[in-house]
């Protein structure tokens, strides 16, 4: 039933508008990440020195699909299911209602309020730290939690059956492509303001980086401030008072640290 409310809420709120970015931005970034250096760390180098993966992003890997009476296996690169995942996250779009969060409210309540009476919230959506944190299984329409693509990994290492191995890392990297989404939209104003920006008459993030005539406006504004860098330590300290998000890669999103 909920799921139900969820989708006639978007549908009524003109879903395509509660995405970050288009689809297409979100896979441009992802392969930025893929194929690039991100500080000191390489993706492809990565998958050659720890797992073996010979060609990197470039090496092959197949899904078996099953419908009705058909079988088939699909093939792509490592690239391509990353990439490919990094865009899956907003489909089906009601998914999408799981990837805001506002960092001055508390990780329970700072999700998507859709439905909202005076400070009683009748139907909201998931944090998205909590969202990508949930417990095995526990996402709606697919799995793709940290907890979820952690155990696909960990089967697609101890699996000795190549179609069963190809199938888990095929898994882990389209999971690997949805949580990195998940960041990718913690940049974008509307998503840390709990602001679905459904209205498609309403000018918003997304119709202000679309129009060609402000790249100009975009360039001198990124030329005027120190590169932003992630301070990795951030990482490894555990959220404070979260047993909801305990794996402290919430701290990607949220710090706990903005004090208004």
């Amino acid at each position: 039933m909920r799921s139900i409310l969820v989708a006639l809420v978007i549908v009524i709120g003109t879903s395509w508008n509660c995405y970050s970015y288009h689809g297409d931005t979100h896979k441009i970034i992802t392969e930025h990440v893929v194929k690039g250096d991100i500080e000191e760390f390489n993706f492809n180098t990565y998958l050659k020195d720890f797992l073996d993966l010979r060609h990197g992003y470039r090496e092959a890997i197949k899904s078996s699909v099953i419908m009705d009476q058909y079988h088939f296996q699909l093939s792509n690169t490592i690239e391509e299911v990353v990439v490919s995942g990094s865009d899956l996250e907003d489909s089906p779009p009601w998914r999408c209602v799981h990837h805001f969060h506002n960092p001055l409210a508390s990780w329970e309540t700072a999700g998507l309020g859709l439905i909202e009476i005076g400070r009683n919230r009748i139907l909201a959506g998931d944090s998205s730290t909590l969202w990508a944190q949930r417990p095995v299984g526990a996402q709606n329409d697919g799995s793709y939690s940290w907890h979820d693509v952690r155990s696909y990994y960990y089967q697609a290492l101890v699996s000795t059956e190549p179609r069963a191995r190809d199938s888990y890392f095929w898994l882990t990297f389209e999971g690997l492509g949805r949580l990195m989404h998940l960041v990718q939209d913690a940049t974008v104003p509307e998503h840390v303001r709990s602001d679905s920006h459904m209205n498609i008459f309403q000018f918003h993030y997304e119709k202000f980086i679309a129009k060609e005539s402000n790249i100009e406006i975009l360039e001198r504004s990124l030329s005027l401030i120190d590169r932003y860098t992630y301070d990795d330590s951030l990482s490894q300290l555990p959220p404070e008072a979260s047993g909801l998000a305990p794996i402290p890669i919430a701290r990607m999103v949220d710090t706990d640290r903005y004090n208004g």
